[in-house]
């Protein structure tokens, strides 16, 4: 925790993650059998914007179902874990920070907020403003 430099109470530690449209797609398991499972990477990035974003080619996950019909697109034959945060929330997803706390964030929020929120020693805090 000393780690978090950022501050505690304005960093995610975890993100929400809906499971997969088909059995074979493993977003959302806890336990894939790799380090770095369900792993929520690239916040800000081309792979990870914002909250659900369901469009094709965002998310990298191996055997994937690309389904951006019901917003859960993805990179078919990726090869690796990498996902954005989704939930079926209407206008966002909870988050967990690393004080224990969950927030809500709504999907319109600027790339650079999200961004700042998920990075824990860069020295630009973010704030939830309240």
């Amino acid at each position: 925790m000393n780690q978090i430099t950022d501050g505690t109470s304005s960093t995610v530690l975890i993100d929400e993650l809906r499971v997969g449209t088909v059995a074979s797609d493993l977003r959302g398991t806890w336990a894939m059998g790799q380090v770095g499972a369900s792993l929520f990477a690239g916040a800000g990035r081309w792979d990870s914007p914002g909250p659900n974003v369901g469009l094709s080619r965002y998310d990298d996950i191996m055997n994937g179902n690309d389904d951006p019909k019901n917003g859960m697109g993805c990179q078919v034959g990726a090869n690796s874990y990498q996902v954005t945060t989704k939930s079926f929330h209407p206008g966002g997803v909870n988050l967990c920070l690393a004080d224990g706390s969950v927030r809500f964030v709504v999907n319109s929020i600027t790339v650079g907020a999200y961004q700042l929120m998920h990075s824990r020693d860069d020295g630009q805090v973010f704030s939830f403003g309240d």
